[in-house]
C-alpha cells in the first residue's frame, strides 16, 4: 500500500472538519462546545474554520469534551475544510473609470 502524506495543512483541515462534525452530532452550539472544552467560543470558531493552530493542551481539552481520543480529531475525513487564506485579504487594485 502506498504511503500517504499527512502534512500540517492537511491536519489542520481535518481537525476543522471533524470539530464541526462532532459538534453537530451532539447538537451543540459553538458556545456550548467551547464551554465544555474550557476555551472561548471565538477560539473554537477559529479552530473550526481552520484559522488557528491549537496547542496540545487545547487538543486534549476539546477531545475530552467530546469524549474522544485526540487522534479522532485529526482523522482523515471525506469533507475537509477547504483551504482558506489566513489573515487579511490582499488589497484590490483601484477600479479605473471606463473611458
Amino acid at each position: 500500500m502506498p504511503e500517504r502524506t499527512f502534512d500540517f495543512e492537511t491536519a489542520r483541515r481535518y481537525l476543522a472538519a471533524n470539530l464541526a462534525r462532532f459538534r453537530a452530532r451532539r447538537r451543540w452550539t459553538q458556545e456550548e462546545a467551547a464551554h465544555a472544552a474550557g476555551i472561548s467560543s471565538k477560539h473554537l470558531q477559529k479552530l473550526e474554520y481552520g484559522q488557528l493552530n491549537p496547542n496540545l493542551r487545547t487538543l486534549v481539552s476539546v477531545a475530552s469534551a467530546f469524549g474522544l481520543p485526540v487522534g479522532r480529531l485529526l482523522a482523515p475525513t471525506r469533507h475537509p475544510v477547504p483551504r482558506r487564506p489566513v489573515g487579511r485579504p490582499k488589497a484590490r487594485p483601484p477600479v479605473r473609470p471606463a473611458s
